[in-house]
């Protein structure tokens, strides 16, 4: 097919899904109003009145129908209609702009970032939703956001570029799962052999397990190569080296707080710190001479094949168990009998140092379009309905996992301590379930794109779970790893969770988030000495850093007037 029509063709599935959104929203236009304010005071929603709700949840779900399990309990508890629109990543990035630009907005709309959230709100797309609003109708919602990420509350925070007023045009949500740091891990046979009881607890110990390794050549294949000890992405800068780097106290490529400022991590001296022992380890031959050219499955391809002993990522409960035959433990017993993994204790640094990046309990957004202003009853149900997921926690299972018996059960039966055989209902004589033992999925359910396409839930209230909900559905076992080796107190998440939350971040961070990347790789890799750091740091701050930092202070103090305004009784880390 030609580029032509090609090109052709797209325009008629463009204006194909143009009428048939049309035909779901026929009242739905946007006008060309920056902001539209609606008396809220005035503004009361009758549980008996039913409403139709047009929907544009998360992306990622393409093929899901509508009429989904989760969609009608949502549907029947709340008495109303979901209209819902169902996006892959892609579509959401090419096809959301056609529909807001053509006039058609749906009543929620998910955000993905900030800046999409400011896109949106200047082009007169989204409703202000003042704080009081969700504070009044979902409390629950706003606790879980202080509780878990207060940062997220700039997320939806616009400011009038006439007035200079700062305008909320959203509701944040969590991510509970992304205070748990990547833990490391080791092929505990190659420690064994060089000497090594446990896994090395701090950097000096990894640098003499690294270099045990290319004595002793463990890597045992036919040409010889291997025996490294690590190799690194460079491509995925948030995971890239970011053990080592945490070791000196520092996330090189994340806002930090120090000495009553906020900074840019990577351009700090304990980064020249960290860049030094890397470049010397590359030096001796303890880094793996790809990782340049790495990407992610370059490492977990390297760790199968035992041409490194260390991984920083991979330290997760399902990585480690031998049972499942996709993990990682797994594998590298299939390729290397004999073989075995240990999950290692981030390193301590110099001065006490350790943790690893993490992305923090930031989500993304959940705005109304500028539609609810013609019933702004369906933003106090919506904001009801995210209220009691967070409140109710049978609910809240429901609508992240589906119903028991149906979608999931617990994985093992309950054993009677005293006898150990399995326990029985005294009535119906079935088995019980173990509630420690974690969840399984059942049936045709055990399938994910099964799930979503016929639950769904996610689309609708994403990542609206509380804490002690996700940890009562992990079996005993699993919780005790995470303590042990995953623990939210060795993580290191960027001051705001989110870099590119400053105003100028789309006209600056990608191309210095570059710049770093590559002085980084040529320090580490020799090929410029390190006062090539100190030139670097310069040029970071007249090409755009400096302003980019200036707006991190002045976001900070936003912050924390918004932490007035909604309750936050926690500060920052700082």
């Amino acid at each position: 097919m030609t580029r032509q029509r090609r090109m052709a063709a797209s325009m008629v599935l463009l204006l194909i899904l143009a009428l048939t959104l049309f035909t779901i929203f026929p009242n739905g236009s946007a006008e060309n109003v920056k902001h539209v304010e609606v008396d809220w005071s005035t503004v009361q929603d009758d549980p008996t009145v039913h409403l139709t709700i047009t929907w544009l949840g998360v992306p990622g779900f393409p093929n899901a129908e509508e009429g989904g399990f989760v969609e009608r309990v949502l549907e029947e508890r709340f008495n109303i209609d979901i209209k819902p629109i169902f996006l892959d990543q892609h579509a959401y990035a090419i096809k959301k702009p056609l529909m807001l630009s053509g006039g058609i907005v749906p009543d929620v709309i998910y955000e993905a970032d900030p800046v999409a959230v400011q896109k949106d709100a200047r082009h007169g797309f989204l409703l202000e939703i003042p704080h009081s609003v969700i504070l009044q109708h979902a409390p629950d919602l706003v606790n879980l956001i202080n509780e878990v990420a207060p940062e997220t509350w700039l997320y939806p925070y616009c400011l009038d570029e006439d007035t200079s007023l700062g305008r909320n045009m959203g509701v944040p949500n969590v991510w509970v799962d992304g205070v748990y740091p990547p833990a490391p891990v080791w092929r505990s046979d190659w420690l064994r052999t060089v000497g090594f009881d446990t896994p090395p607890h701090t950097l000096d110990q990894m640098e003499q397990a690294f270099r045990l390794f290319r004595q002793h050549n463990l890597s045992q294949l036919p040409d010889g190569i291997g025996g490294y000890g690590m190799t690194a992405n460079m491509h995925t800068w948030w995971s890239f080296c970011s053990e080592v780097f945490g070791a000196y106290g520092i996330t090189p490529f994340d806002w930090m707080y120090r000495d009553g400022r906020v900074i840019w991590g990577g351009v700090q001296q304990d980064a020249k710190e960290a860049l030094k022992l890397l470049q010397r380890w590359y030096a001796e031959q303890l880094i793996h001479p790809d990782f340049l050219s790495d990407r992610r499955s370059d490492v977990r391809r390297k760790f199968l094949n035992g041409r490194i002993g260390y991984v920083n990522w991979y330290g997760s409960w399902g990585n480690m168990r031998l049972d499942v035959p996709t993990s990682l433990a797994r594998q590298v017993q299939t390729l290397s009998p004999g073989a075995a993994l240990v999950v290692g204790p981030h390193p301590t640094g110099p001065h006490g140092h350790r943790g690893m990046r993490v992305w923090g309990g930031g989500g993304n957004i959940m705005a109304f379009g500028i539609t609810c202003r013609q019933d702004p009853r369906k933003v106090l149900r919506v904001l009801r309905l995210w209220n009691e997921v967070v409140k109710d926690k049978q609910l809240s299972i429901l609508c992240g996992i589906g119903k028991r018996g149906m979608h999931w059960d617990y994985q093992s039966p309950r054993v009677d301590p005293q006898t150990g055989t399995t326990m029985r209902d005294p009535t119906t004589g079935s088995v019980i379930m173990d509630a420690t033992s974690g969840v399984t999925f059942i049936g045709p359910w055990a399938s994910p794109s099964y799930r979503k396409r016929h639950l769904t839930g996610y689309c609708f209230t994403p990542n609206l779970k509380r804490p002690e909900h996700v940890r009562s559905l992990r079996s005993a076992e699993h919780n005790a790893f995470m303590d042990r080796y995953r623990h939210p107190k060795w993580g290191r998440p960027d001051y705001f969770l989110k870099p590119d939350v400053v105003p100028s971040a789309d006209r600056y961070l990608l191309h210095l988030r570059m710049l770093q990347q590559r002085v980084y790789a040529d320090i580490i890799a020799g090929r410029q000495e390190m006062k090539a750091f100190d030139q670097f740091v310069e040029d970071w701050h007249t090409q755009g850093g400096s302003v980019l930092t200036a707006e991190a202070n002045e976001l900070r103090e936003q912050m924390h007037q918004i932490w007035q305004k909604v309750g936050v009784q926690r500060g920052n880390a700082e």
